[in-house]
C-alpha cells in the first residue's frame, strides 16, 4: 500500500474511528520539521559591510502538478549555507539603495538594509542575536500566518533547549534519574 498523506489518513480515520489499520503517514519525524516562512530581516546594527554565512538552506523541489501544473516544494534544511549581505556601501565605498527600508516606515528600520529569509531556524537565530545586550536585528515577516508558523517551531525549539539544559545540569550535578 502507497504512503498516503496526513489529511487522507485523518479523513479515513474519522470515517471509521474503530478502525484499528494501520496508517503510513508522509512527512518528517516529529521534532524535525522546520517550517518555511518568508520574513525580512533587517539589520538594525552599524557596520558599514555586514555580511555572515549561516549553516543550513532551503532546497526548492519543483514538482509537476496532476493538471499539468507546476508547483514549488520547499523544505529546510540543516545542509549547505546561506550568505547573508547586509553591506550597505559597495567596494568604492558608494551607497547601495537596492533593499533599503523605506524613509516611511518604522523609523527604527528607516533605510536600513534587509534581506529576505525562509529558513526558520536563521530567523530564529536573527530574532535571538544580541551585541552588547542590544538587537542587532529584527524580523518582519510578511504575513501573520508566517508569524504564527514562526512563533510556534520557536516555542518549540526554546523548550527542547530548555530540557536538553535541564538535562545536561542534572547529568553534571549528579541527580540524574533523581527525582
Amino acid at each position: 500500500m502507497p504512503p498516503r498523506d496526513s489529511a487522507a489518513a485523518l479523513a479515513e480515520i474519522e470515517r471509521e474511528p474503530t478502525s484499528e489499520k494501520l496508517l503510513t503517514l508522509e512527512g518528517p519525524p516529529i521534532g524535525e520539521e522546520r517550517p518555511v516562512v518568508k520574513a525580512k530581516v533587517v539589520y538594525l546594527g552599524n557596520m558599514r559591510n555586514k555580511s555572515l554565512s549561516l549553516r543550513g538552506r532551503v532546497m526548492v523541489e519543483r514538482v509537476e502538478l496532476p493538471t499539468g501544473g507546476h508547483a514549488e516544494k520547499r523544505e529546510a534544511t540543516r545542509v549547505g549555507r546561506t550568505p547573508y549581505d547586509f553591506a550597505t556601501h559597495d567596494t568604492l565605498g558608494r551607497l547601495i539603495r537596492a533593499r533599503m527600508m523605506p524613509a516611511k516606515s518604522d523609523p527604527r528600520v528607516a533605510g536600513r538594509r534587509w534581506e529576505w529569509c525562509e529558513h526558520s531556524d536563521h530567523l530564529l537565530y536573527f530574532d535571538e542575536y544580541r551585541r552588547d545586550g542590544n538587537r542587532e536585528f529584527l524580523v518582519v515577516f510578511d504575513t501573520e500566518t508566517d508569524k504564527r508558523m514562526m512563533d510556534e517551531y520557536a516555542t518549540r525549539v526554546r523548550r527542547t533547549r530548555t530540557r536538553s539544559r535541564r538535562e545536561m545540569e542534572e547529568t553534571i550535578d549528579g541527580r540524574a534519574g533523581i527525582r
